[in-house]
């Protein structure tokens, strides 16, 4: 799309001097962290006096916490779940209505996870619940975890919100403030939009899957003629100008909208959160209605970074009016569609828009096939694959490269067999056009069967693709490409790739809660160096020779170790292990113009 057509939009732009975190940060692969999002519904408004008031207030003395209160009338609740908090974390519990003193109490959650509240009675006229939840003074912490340092608070609302029971999904006129003046800091976001205070229709749940973010930020709004409103903010240095990016953030869900006809969420916030973590090491966590990117102050705006930030754009698209029906309990059977099928969506835009060139393209789809070939999972069924995705993260990123993969082939299988007069987005676009029709009927969005994917399949591309797509998703064979995949201005070719294996699983160590060493092998590399069981993650360092620095904090007793003055540091020493497979990969002709390479995907 020529950025000259797109509609006219009011760039608002806020640049205060941003100051950067010093603390030493961890080396790792960059992930997406998966939030749940709520299911597209259409609940009524609720009749009440007043709509709810969530009001935060996070503060350092006597020690890191955030103060939370909601205030609400005309409602009889007795009981919330505040979904990713422990109960320890939450004190000061008190409630009030106007009856007086109500009294509560606090317990564990549905099978010991996160915190469940509980009223004695129902309240009468104004509720008043308020209580404390314990929080890191780290800027390093995960994003899953509440932070309030001395210029800053981040959180997912996960950690936090109080989400009534039985009215999970009832909208409601919620107004959520940040009042950071305890901590001297002038700005505030979160996914409802810019502003200390902002009022938005939404359900409970969404608070919940929501960024809350305060500090010295960085701000940019564009609004639209038809009312759609993107906003993106960063707190911190980033080693790239944040205001194109935002414009290009801007673009993209312009691209999307225009794309699939319609459809997504009229506003959106994306928050870049920069923390001192070593370059490639950046999460994009996909939440409702915004998106945050926990990034290091060297992260360059990359082809990578871009597409994991547009599949996370994308979500009220894939996972929202279009998704896989799974069986309960087998949600992770459908990642292959939910991420693979996604990512290789957003790649696909980024081309077109020019914001991803033939060359990052060919390197993308390269990446996939060295990705398939060094998977632990490489050969098994999808079947035992998803059964492990919910606990190791390689059998979920394998599901996501299959589907990827998968995508790239039906892709290219469309354009050969039909010459441009049908293609995998005018599929999937049929399949988005069900799926609001059932929102306009009044009901939830209906899933798509993978037996109706296959028989699409089979009606438009024969039995030979139907066939491949039933060998690789389900049954786990490679999925393969042909060498003119990537048109004339590339060549396959076979060549070796290599991954380090170094103990434990580095990715999900870094966007775990405590960043405890996650799946330490027993007679592993690390655990041979002296690593247990426990350790947390202070930082990962590999050089180019693959010998790695490790530094753990050790406390057995207490599980938040690094927040624990008796744990002490331990510094481990030792080579990775280097594992190699052969698969294909593209690489470019010399002597052809990207104008000659022709429609890549």
């Amino acid at each position: 799309m020529n950025p000259a057509k797109r509609p006219n939009r009011c760039l608002l732009l806020a640049l205060p001097w941003i100051s950067a975190c010093a603390s030493t940060c961890p080396v790792g692969a960059p992930s997406v962290v998966r939030a749940e999002r709520p299911r597209p519904v259409a609940p009524p408004l609720e009749t009440i006096a007043s709509g709810p008031e969530l009001l935060l207030v996070p503060e350092t003395l006597p020690e890191a916490a955030l103060v939370v209160t909601l205030a609400v009338s005309g409602v009889s609740w007795t009981s919330f779940t505040i979904a990713e908090a422990p109960k320890e974390s939450i004190a000061s519990l008190e409630a009030r209505d106007d009856r007086g003193t109500l009294e509560a109490s606090i317990s564990s959650g549905k099978a010991e996870r996160g915190t469940s509240i509980r009223l004695a009675r129902a309240p009468q006229g104004r509720l008043k619940l308020s209580y404390r939840v314990r929080a890191s003074k780290d800027p390093m912490a995960t994003l899953q975890t509440v932070v309030v340092a001395d210029d800053r608070f981040r959180s997912l609302g996960g950690a936090f919100v109080p989400v009534p029971d039985g009215a999970e999904d009832r909208a409601f006129e919620l107004t959520v403030t940040i009042d950071g003046q305890k901590l001297a800091v002038p700005h505030a976001m979160s996914s409802l939009g810019m502003g200390t205070t902002r009022t938005h229709k939404a359900t409970f749940r969404a608070l919940a899957h929501a960024m809350y973010l305060a500090g010295t930020l960085g701000s940019a709004v564009f609004n639209e003629s038809a009312g759609e409103r993107d906003e993106v903010g960063w707190l911190g240095y980033t080693a790239f100008d944040p205001r194109p990016a935002a414009a290009e953030i801007a673009q993209i869900r312009t691209a999307l909208r225009e794309k699939w006809k319609g459809g997504g969420e009229p506003s959106f916030s994306v928050a870049f959160v920069s923390t001192v973590r070593s370059k490639g090491s950046f999460t994009v966590a996909a939440l409702a209605g915004s998106a945050v990117v926990h990034l290091g102050p060297n992260e360059p705006w990359s082809p990578s970074l871009r597409a994991s930030l547009t599949q996370s754009l994308a979500r009220p698209w894939f996972g929202g009016e279009l998704r896989i029906a799974t069986r309960e309990g087998h949600e992770a059977e459908g990642t292959w569609f939910a991420e693979g099928v996604a990512r290789f969506s957003a790649v696909r835009l980024l081309a077109e828009l020019g914001l991803y060139s033939p060359n990052d393209t060919a390197e993308w789809v390269s990446s996939l096939l060295a990705a398939q070939a060094l998977s632990p999972f490489r050969g098994k069924p999808r079947s035992e694959v998803a059964d492990k995705a919910k606990d190791d993260s390689r059998a979920r990123a394998h599901l996501g490269v299959m589907g990827a993969l998968h995508a790239v082939r039906t892709w290219t299988a469309y354009a050969k067999a039909s010459s441009g007069t049908k293609s995998l987005d005018a599929e999937l676009l049929t399949l988005m056009k069900r799926g609001r029709a059932s929102l306009e009927a009044g009901s939830p969005v209906a899933p798509f069967s993978e037996s109706a994917w296959a028989e699409i399949l089979e009606r438009s591309l024969g039995t030979a693709e139907a066939k491949a797509f039933d060998d690789s998703i389900v049954r786990g064979a490679d999925v393969t490409l042909a060498d003119g995949t990537m048109g004339p201005c590339f060549r396959s070719e076979i060549t070796t790739s290599k991954d380090v294996e170094v103990g434990f699983d580095l990715s999900a160590t870094l966007d775990s809660r405590a960043r405890t060493l996650v799946r330490l092998e027993p007679d592993g590399l690390a655990a041979r160096a002296g690593a247990q069981e426990g350790d947390v993650l202070v930082s990962f360092a590999r050089d180019d020779k693959d010998r790695v620095k490790l530094m753990v904090t050790r406390n057995r007793e207490a599980r938040e170790a690094r927040e624990a003055r008796e744990a002490r540091e331990v510094s481990l020493a030792y080579e990775a292990r280097t594992r190699t497979a052969r698969s294909k990969a593209f690489r470019r002709v010399r002597g052809k113009s990207d104008a000659e390479c022709g429609p890549l995907l």
